[in-house]
């Protein structure tokens, strides 16, 4: 199975949720994006268990401003994505028969018209009108939208993995996620030097391409070519600038910055002798870090 050794963005889990991360991701210009699910199929996971329903009527402020996003996204799905997904707008009719949950709902109601979410509260005679062909005698009242519905969650997720696909992320199936890597230490020194020696085995060339870039030194590993970049990025006076930056800085940021430049240079003498192609091919090695890199 061809799965990419480096990514900028990792998304487990190829539900619902971790498809449409990795469309919205993508759609928005994102690059080296990459989704692992453990199954062998995408939406194997709680997305493929679920009816598909899709409403507006929840108690929380949060969750009824996630509805107002996603709800419209489901309802131009097929122009936006290309997949129909039976999106079927029937509508929530939610039904109350215990006077202690009136007051509770009535408030969901309150809160969901001033976000926006005209939700209909109805009493039991109205209900009853309504659906003259069920037995709804202990119903006190009710709440409805006519937006809600049901969506085929099968085509929703492999809608969303197919553009994401199609705009440049990678996603892959069977593939057991077992651990994250991180780093932990027992005071902030510990974790700044470990987070300095991750980066430093990760992207040690791109690390000094950038300090290089930033402070007009191009030119003296990759040839005159680079002669206008580098008076532009001197003029620009970043060095300057970090320098005043260190001068001033407190004990608090002075420790973060030491910490995360001694752990940087571990990491580069952890590779002598294995340092990425790009200081082989252009014949230099990096200089030590410091604070005001």
């Amino acid at each position: 199975m061809d799965i990419p050794r480096t990514a900028d963005i990792v998304i487990i889990g190829g539900g619902v949720m971790g498809a449409s991360t990795a469309y919205h991701l993508a759609v928005r210009g994102q690059e080296n994006v990459l989704l692992l699910e453990k199954e062998q199929f995408f939406g194997q996971g709680a997305t493929g268990r679920c009816a598909g329903g899709v409403r507006y009527q929840f108690s929380t402020e949060v969750n009824i401003r996630l509805s107002m996003i996603s709800l419209p996204m489901l309802e131009r799905f097929e122009d936006e994505i290309g997949q129909p997904i039976d999106f079927r707008q029937c509508g929530y009719l939610i039904l109350l028969s215990r006077p202690e949950d009136l007051e509770i709902f009535q408030h969901n109601v309150q809160l969901q018209h001033r976000l926006g979410v005209m939700t209909e509260w109805l009493y039991g005679d109205e209900i009853r009108k309504r659906l003259p062909m069920m037995a709804l005698e202990d119903i006190l009242a009710g709440t409805y939208h006519p937006k809600e519905g049901l969506v085929d969650p099968n085509s929703v997720v492999m809608g969303y993995i197919n553009a994401a696909n199609g705009l440049g992320a990678k996603t892959r199936t069977g593939v057991t996620v077992t651990g994250v890597a991180h780093v932990s230490g027992n005071c902030l020194a510990d974790v700044y030097y470990g987070l300095g020696f991750a980066m430093a085995q990760d992207r040690l060339w791109q690390l000094d391409y950038m300090r290089r870039l930033a402070t007009g030194r191009l030119a003296e590993v990759l040839g005159p070519s680079y002669l206008l970049h580098d008076r532009l990025h001197r003029t620009i006076g970043l060095r300057d600038s970090a320098e005043t930056a260190v001068s001033e800085a407190g004990d608090e940021v002075m420790l973060i910055l030491n910490a995360l430049s001694d752990g940087i240079n571990a990491g580069d003498d952890a590779a002598a002798g294995n340092l990425p192609i790009e200081f082989d091919m252009l014949d230099y090695a990096p200089e030590p870090w410091t604070p005001r890199d």
